[in-house]
């Protein structure tokens, strides 16, 4: 399992808005938006209502919080009340943990608390409670990627929206705006009214951006440089398709067209277009073909005859060959305050990394796209320590367990730096891809 964080501190630059004092960051790479800044005034994350825009929307001063278990009961129980969901689509709305560190169900068909009741609930477990809710997590997820396509549908100010995150404590959808004009809010209220929604203001001073070893062969192992038809890469996480195809996942916008990968040493293997990969040049992360629902940013290469993966991530610096084992995987998915690193061929490996978020969509502004259902973690950075660069995307994530193997987390995807002290990056679910693609990873033993 991986290590339990403690609620975090971290402060960033309040600015002050027309309406409200909002919390911004800064970065020194992307797509500079001006805003005035104000260092004598500063909120923590978290931090809840700021106010009531006009067409009656919900202001949030930080981002919205997410459940962060804090204890491996905690952490059993929310596994379960998340699978209640999966299991019954529409049943149910955002589990949450409460002050009293019982988890809390939100039953929001009549048979929900009946479902909810015959979970296999263990003594082990931390209690919970079933509440009424009148939002469904499905619901909740059509609102959150019906505001990504507002762009191509070339909705007046909908460039001021960057993303899109699950509020788990008042189950809703939180929307990130650079600036919020009267016009947009009154769209978005009539579009979806105020109560499964708010809005943060950022004026996102730091904007995503989608993150572009050295001579690896066969067999292959995660965080290593690929060639693509459009990019130079890294690929992320050993995977077995069949008993006789050997794979590796990396990141679909490194090879949204499909086609040939190699490493610098040699060929490797290829890409299906649409069917395993999820990226749309025009609009971001799609469907994969013949499937519902948007999985993050990830596809995966199917290793030519002759040819394998195995179970090893590199770690170390850009140019080493150290590795460790891959011992498990994310099983039951990725979860708040989840510790992790990542291992990419342009930084090699960065640790210190702690889950904020998961279900989000986010706006990459570099391939005018969004990229949707992903999870973004944040560490500090620190001399020697930064953050991901160019031609990390498809890089591994992962957790270090305590023996030096590694726990697969999921793919790189993007980053973004804020004020050059804290770095942000943006990862695939390794969950969310086992249930769109074919085939598991690879694990020892």
């Amino acid at each position: 399992m991986s290590a339990i964080r403690w609620p975090r501190t971290a402060v960033r630059l309040a600015v002050i808005g027309a309406v409200v004092a909002v919390v911004t960051s800064g970065g020194a790479a992307g797509t500079v938006v001006a805003g005035s800044q104000d260092s004598s005034s500063s909120l923590p994350r978290g931090e809840s209502v700021a106010g009531v825009d006009p067409a009656g929307l919900a202001l949030l001063a930080a981002r919205p919080l997410q459940a962060a278990p804090q204890s491996p009961a905690q952490l059993s129980a929310l596994i379960k009340a998340e699978q209640l969901e999966l299991d019954h689509p529409g049943a149910f709305g955002y589990p949450w943990i409460t002050a009293n560190g019982s988890v809390e169900i939100r039953a929001v068909r009549d048979d929900a608390a009946t479902l909810a009741e015959g979970a296999p609930w263990a003594a082990e477990d931390a209690s919970h409670s079933v509440v009424s809710a009148e939002a469904s997590i499905a619901d909740l997820t059509k609102v959150a990627d019906d505001v990504t396509q507002m762009r191509s549908e070339a909705v007046p100010d909908s460039e001021l929206i960057f993303q899109t995150m699950p509020d788990h404590e008042h189950n809703r959808i939180v929307i990130g705006v650079t600036r919020l004009t009267s016009s947009l809010a009154k769209t978005l209220v009539a579009r979806y009214g105020t109560r499964d929604i708010a809005v943060r203001v950022d004026p996102r001073l730091g904007s995503a951006q989608a993150t572009p070893r050295r001579s690896d062969t066969s067999s292959f192992w995660g965080g290593a440089t690929i060639n693509t038809p459009i990019a130079l890469c890294s690929d992320g996480i050993p995977w077995k398709v069949s008993s006789s195809v050997y794979g590796m996942l990396t990141a679909a916008h490194c090879v949204y067209n499909g086609g040939s990968i190699s490493t610098p040493a040699m060929g490797m293997g290829g890409v299906t277009k649409s069917t395993e990969e999820n990226w749309n040049p025009n609009n971001g992360t799609v469907p994969y073909s013949g499937q519902t629902g948007n999985r993050g940013d990830v596809a995966l290469i199917r290793i030519s005859s002759g040819w394998s993966s195995s179970y090893y991530v590199y770690r170390g610096n850009a140019t080493t060959g150290y590795s460790a084992i891959i011992k498990d995987w994310a099983t039951t998915g990725v979860h708040v305050n989840d510790s992790y690193c990542t291992s990419g061929q342009t930084t090699g490996e960065i640790c210190e990394y702690f889950v904020y978020g998961t279900g989000l969509n986010e706006y990459y502004f570099n391939l005018s796209g969004w990229v949707r259902n992903i999870a973004e973690g944040e560490k500090a950075i620190t001399p020697g320590s930064g953050c991901t660069g160019a031609g990390d995307s498809g890089g591994a994530v992962y957790h270090v367990n305590s023996d030096g193997t590694v726990k697969m987390m999921g793919v790189s995807s993007g980053n973004v730096v804020w004020l050059d002290e804290l770095c942000d990056t943006y990862f695939t679910d390794i969950y969310v891809s086992y249930i769109g693609l074919p085939g598991s990873p690879i694990v020892h033993g």
